[in-house]
């Protein structure tokens, strides 16, 4: 696009190329942010799992912690990595598109 600007042909010439180039570009652009937003999503989800598998291993080895508490924190871990899986799929189909 640099190139573009800099030449010496007319403004409309320049224009009938640049037009093109910047959609692809602003195309590229766009991909690029949604394949990140959804990689920052996937690092925080294993995060996310890594502190409630945390949690879940120190609610066994007390004793006197309740059964529910348990049961919820699975429950927790379960749909959180479900949420990662698809997020996993969202970003590999964002690669592929």
């Amino acid at each position: 696009l640099e190139e573009i600007d800099e030449s010496e042909s007319e403004d409309y010439a320049k224009e009938g190329f640049r037009a093109p180039l910047q959609s692809k570009l602003d195309a590229k652009k766009a991909k690029l942010s949604k394949l990140e937003e959804l990689s920052d999503k996937i690092d925080e989800l294993d995060a996310e799992i890594a502190k409630l598998e945390d949690q879940l291993k120190a609610a066994e080895e007390n004793n006197n912690v309740e059964d529910y508490f348990k049961e919820g924190l699975e429950k927790t871990i379960a749909a959180k990595k479900a949420e990662l899986e698809k997020t996993e799929a969202d970003l590999k189909k964002a690669v592929n598109e």
